[in-house]
């Protein structure tokens, strides 16, 4: 797929930008659009995306996957999170790199990365997804109000060029999109997400609705729904609502 980058110094959201450029019947298909700096940058629900100006990666990219069917949609999530976790383990190879249901990047159990997906679906058609990413890249300190963050140069003390890591990310976006484009290949995908995900298989503390459990994850529903199983073997299937990390 050809890629077309834009790079602004600021917009209110890369996601809202590219919405409004296909709302204005632009083809927006292969675009990624990068900013220094959003006004207005947003995380799941009604979190925020704190970045300093011209510190970090906050892009937003879009594919049409017509091949998918709309009840699979989760498996974009699945490819960005995979590639993102290939990139990053390239750059630090000493590090733990996790993939924190159901859209972060942890690294050293930190969130270095979050990603907001929007999909568009028209009765059984899959029209387009816009995938936005922040990528805590050059910051050096956080506000105290952010929970648990931390940057590539934290971790290492270099400066990264931010856009030699875009073209690394799309690039190796480009690859999974590949395999998903080829059913042969679902198993890989399921197999190394599951690897790669955060507490997998492993006792941990959640609060899953409302109530306190000591669970392991044990997988994740094909419409993108954490499966966790508790001490005494009941297995709950939880939506982002229903289930919270302690």
């Amino acid at each position: 797929m050809e890629r077309k980058f834009i790079h602004l110094e600021e917009t209110d959201s890369t996601n809202l930008l590219m919405v409004r450029k296909q709302s204005a019947g632009e083809n927006i298909e292969g675009l990624v659009i990068s900013t220094d700096y959003q006004s207005e940058g947003k995380g799941l629900e009604t979190n925020r995306w704190h970045s300093s100006r011209a510190k970090n990666l906050l892009f937003s990219m879009c594919i049409k996957p017509g091949f998918l069917e709309p009840s699979r949609q989760f498996l974009i999530t699945k490819v960005i999170s995979l590639s993102m976790l290939e990139v990053l383990s390239d750059h630090l190879p000493q590090s733990t790199v996790k993939i924190k249901w159901p859209n972060d990047i942890y690294v050293n159990n930190r969130k270095i990365a979050g990603m907001l997906i929007s999909n568009f679906i028209s009765g059984r058609a899959f029209e387009f997804s816009v995938i936005g990413i922040g990528l805590n890249v050059n910051e050096a300190d956080f506000p105290a109000w952010i929970p648990n963050p931390i940057s590539m140069t934290q971790i290492t003390g270099k400066i990264y060029d931010r856009h030699s890591l875009l073209l690394h990310i799309t690039k190796s976006f480009e690859k999974w999109i590949e395999l998903l484009r080829n059913a042969d290949d679902l198993f890989i995908i399921e197999s190394q997400y599951l690897d790669a995900l955060l507490y997998f298989n492993e006792w941990h503390d959640f609060i899953i609705k409302d109530t306190h459990e000591k669970g392991k994850i044990i997988g994740v529903s094909e419409f993108g729904q954490l499966r966790v199983e508790s001490k005494n073997g009941v297995i709950s299937t939880c939506d982002l609502k229903e289930i919270v990390f302690l």
